[in-house]
């Protein structure tokens, strides 16, 4: 039987958790922002920087409370983040692949699980879900 989970021991110092987490949110920083234009060139690339971006957050969030620091470098990324999450680019592919919707929209998705909705976004990719 496992330990319940504030009986694990400490996998982290919190300290250098912390500093590994802000690493790794100012890395998506500059992931993000090498982003010109959602999607413009290099779509396999954006398409895939946007979606680990947003399962960084994801990972992310139940530390968040740990630094303030943390918690202003995740909303900062999230703010970057929406505009490809919930691109044209990202609804036309919504649009036109129904079979794949879920696999382009997954970055709206965790999103959503984060606190971020979009109901346009939702009420699109139901749509699509039920064409495919």
């Amino acid at each position: 039987m496992r330990p319940a989970r504030s009986e694990l021991p400490a996998r982290w110092d919190q300290g250098d958790l912390v500093r590994r987490v802000a690493g790794a949110l100012e890395l998506a920083v500059s992931a993000i922002g090498a982003i010109e234009k959602p999607y413009a060139e290099g779509e396999l690339i954006a398409a895939k920087v946007v979606a680990e971006t947003a399962m960084l957050l994801f990972a992310v969030q139940p530390v968040r409370h740990l630094d303030a620091g943390i918690d202003c470098a995740a909303m900062a990324v999230t703010r970057l983040l929406v505009p490809h999450a919930r691109s044209e680019q990202v609804l036309a592919a919504v649009c036109l692949d129904p079979g794949l919707a879920r696999d382009h929209a997954v970055a709206h998705i965790i999103l959503t699980r984060l606190g971020h909705p979009d109901s346009g976004m939702d009420q699109l990719l139901n749509e699509s879900l039920s064409l495919g």
